[in-house]
């Protein structure tokens, strides 16, 4: 069975950004991963309109911008529609944790398929337990 990666957002700017990008290099390894099927990469769908919100913000140019919305559809991850159950758990975990509800929403994927949520959100995830879920901090 290939392990399920939960990648938020600030990771999947990265695929995007400059090269002296901290973390671009641990980012890219696992959209490598993924591409040999060595890990399968899941997130919430929102994170593509995080993402491309990120880019848009940046300062990169239109080219880039429109490039990452297709790359990341092109990438194959599968992107997951948080249901009742997701976006409840979600809400739990934010209350809980101090996050917003939309942080949330990639620990609570991750948990419901018993995965590794990989982010480079350090103040966000860095306090959660690891009772919680495992977390690999970029």
């Amino acid at each position: 069975m290939t392990a399920s990666v939960c990648v938020d957002s600030c990771v999947a700017f990265k695929w995007f950004a400059p090269a002296e990008e901290p973390g671009l290099g641990d980012a890219l390894g696992l959209l490598h991963a993924h591409r040999d099927g060595e890990i399968a990469l899941v997130a919430p769908s929102i994170m593509r309109v995080e993402v491309a919100n990120a880019l848009r913000y940046s300062g990169c140019g239109i080219e880039i911008l429109q490039g990452a919305i297709q790359d990341l559809t092109r990438f194959h991850i599968e992107y997951v529609e948080p249901d009742d159950g997701i976006l409840s758990r979600a809400g739990g975990l934010a209350l809980e944790h101090g996050l917003s509800v939309y942080d949330a929403m990639f620990l609570a994927l991750a948990i419901e398929r018993e995965g590794v949520l990989v982010s480079a959100d350090r103040k966000a995830f860095g306090r959660i337990p690891a009772s919680v879920c495992e977390i690999r901090l970029l």
